[in-house]
């Protein structure tokens, strides 16, 4: 018999065109055939057979309340355990998950006990709002509480890849989103500013000459500092001279796709790369010899009298750079692994365009008219324009 293939639906999978549903019950997971090509009646099937023989024999199997599965709690402990052994996720992750479970605890006690289809999305909307506003505990910041949210939806996703819950009650909620800029007037620092900052930095002894290589290779390519930290010189391809570099944030959820991206060689990026191979290097050796540059680059900004910037201001350094040098939108959220082909762009960096409106329309001379314009047909005395 040909095996269950896995769709994007949890518990939904297909075996020669038909789809199947799978269910844990208890300690025994049953497979059944929906009997339909179509998704959607699938799905419609699958639902109403985890209601009435899953969900169901799951409650009557732990009427006694001694089978721990069937709380929050469970699911929530099995999420952090999920995360701790798994060698791709970070340890600075690995801790939020940990934190975010602690922090659910204390401000939901009640919610341990609970099983997963007992929370409603409007006890869930309480709580949050309970976070946000400091009732009987102390205020939470937006981005706190979002990641309280995330953790908890998360938990209940195992639950319905188990079959024990149906639908997510997170499923449409929105999370509270901080209210801080992503771009400042930090980001605007010039190319040839900040090779004066690492030039400075490169003549220190110690490890200031591997965390300015470090900055530096971050603000040429747009990696994250966990995309930067895998890279190897096995991801460097000289012949096609681009990097087949890993996508995403090494985290749990991310905005970016989940594979790899590839970044073609541009003359910084070559320079730094072919500086830093060397006389060759192994392949399986990491291009960055550091796995930080905070540092580096906080003592390179206080020396400079600039703001300090962070690792992942690098990101953003590299991102206003190439809408300054003209390179379109799709393209830059291309090179950065956006996968909504540059909306998230346009709405940070939407003043630079503005001031560059000028420029690209010079991009324009195709269209001018065949005849030279008149000089003395100059208007722009007569009306000069809003002030």
């Amino acid at each position: 018999m040909h095996a269950l293939e896995s769709t994007d639906t949890p518990g939904l999978y297909k075996r020669k065109g038909t789809f199947w549903c799978r269910i844990q019950v208890g300690k025994k997971t049953r497979e059944r055939s929906l009997r339909t090509t179509s998704k959607n009646a699938a799905i419609e099937t699958m639902s109403r057979w985890r209601r009435e023989m899953g969900i169901t024999a799951a409650r009557s199997a732990h009427a006694g309340g001694n089978d721990k599965r069937d709380t929050i709690g469970w699911w929530l402990v099995r999420l952090r355990h999920k995360y701790r052994r798994d060698p791709q996720t970070s340890a600075k992750h690995k801790l939020f998950i940990a934190e975010r479970v602690q922090a659910i605890k204390a401000s939901w006690p009640a919610l341990l006990k609970m099983r997963p289809d007992a929370a409603t999305p409007t006890q869930i909307g309480v709580w949050m709002d309970a976070q946000l506003a400091g009732r009987g505990q102390k205020a939470k910041s937006p981005r706190t509480v979002s990641g309280n949210m995330l953790v908890l939806e998360l938990a209940l996703d195992l639950a319905v890849a188990a079959g024990t819950l149906t639908v997510n009650p997170l499923e449409g909620i929105k999370k509270p989103r901080p209210s801080k800029q992503m771009f400042s007037k930090k980001h605007q620092i010039s190319p040839e500013t900040f090779d004066t900052i690492l030039d400075s930095t490169r003549k220190k002894p110690g490890f200031a000459r591997q965390g300015a290589d470090l900055a530096e290779l971050m603000a040429s390519t747009g990696m994250r500092i966990g995309e930067a930290n895998l890279l190897t010189w096995a991801n460097v391809d000289w012949g096609r001279r681009e990097l087949v570099a890993h996508n995403g944030k090494g985290r749990i959820r991310s905005g970016t796709q989940n594979d790899v991206k590839r970044l073609p060689f541009h003359p910084r990026l070559e320079a730094l790369l072919r500086r830093l191979w060397g006389n060759g290097q192994k392949l399986d050796s990491r291009v960055a010899t550091v796995s930080q540059c905070s540092g580096t680059l906080e003592s390179a900004c206080k020396a400079a009298g600039i703001p300090k910037l962070t690792q992942h201001d690098m990101r953003h350094l590299f991102a206003t750079w190439c809408i300054e040098a003209g390179v379109d939108i799709p393209t830059v959220a291309t090179w950065l692994g956006h996968r909504d082909g540059g909306a998230l762009l346009m709405k940070t960096y939407h003043h630079l365009r503005a001031v560059h409106s000028h420029s690209q329309a010079e991009k324009l001379s195709s269209l001018a008219p065949k005849r030279p314009i008149d000089p003395a047909s100059d208007v722009s005395q007569v009306n000069p324009g809003p002030r």
